[in-house]
């Protein structure tokens, strides 16, 4: 019973995402798309698939679990649509812009997306437990990540987040963290899990 315990708690880890982490991630990243574009390309950066140019220690933040979960919190609560945008893989996230609109193109989608998840601003918090993607036992390139959604107005919601390792474009042996889901799949599960405390 001890041993079933110890790998309950080895695989099923319940954490709380640091917001502040995650905003101080963003400005990290804004600071590095400023000083990048003031200098010209050196061995300490390299271009991703957008065409931004970031400090490999950048790309070795989103390495992490906690990191990417983090930086997800962030962008929820502050609204922040680019960031938001660049957590998921590229071809789900187009899937999902055209279920939501006529002109997928508008940064009014992503913003949409947003809100439904994080409820119109009402998101405080964020608590996750992950685990190894099924099938995946003791590879860490998959996790299935729980989340669990904390608003201000005493409702509370979940939803299950797979996060991949993916190398950009370019670098590929430079692998982050992306969440495979779908942005809609996202949206569905909060709406459908949500309930009251």
């Amino acid at each position: 019973m001890v041993i079933g315990a110890g790998v309950y708690l080895l695989f099923f880890k319940t954490n709380s995402a640091d917001i502040a982490q995650g905003k101080e991630l963003m400005n990290v990243l804004d600071e590095s798309l400023v000083h990048s574009s003031d200098e010209e390309h050196n061995h300490n950066h390299d271009h991703n698939e957008a065409g931004y140019d970031y400090d490999v220690e950048i790309i070795e933040e989103f390495q992490s679990v906690g990191n990417t979960i983090d930086f997800m919190a962030a962008t929820l609560i502050e609204e922040e649509r680019e960031y938001f945008s660049s957590l998921f893989l590229p071809e789900n996230l187009s899937k999902s812009m055209f279920e939501y609109s006529d002109d997928p193109s508008s940064e009014d989608v992503i913003l949409q997306i947003i809100r439904e998840i994080n409820r119109e601003g009402k998101l405080i918090e964020v608590n996750w437990e992950s685990h190894m993607a099924e099938g995946k036992s003791f590879s860490r390139d998959d996790q299935d990540i729980n989340l669990q959604l904390i608003y201000n107005d005493n409702k509370i919601s979940t939803a299950k987040i797979d996060l991949q390792l993916v190398g950009t474009d370019h670098f590929n042996s430079e692998r982050i963290y992306y969440i495979s889901n779908s942005p809609k799949n996202f949206v569905d599960q909060v709406k459908e899990n949500l309930k009251g405390l």
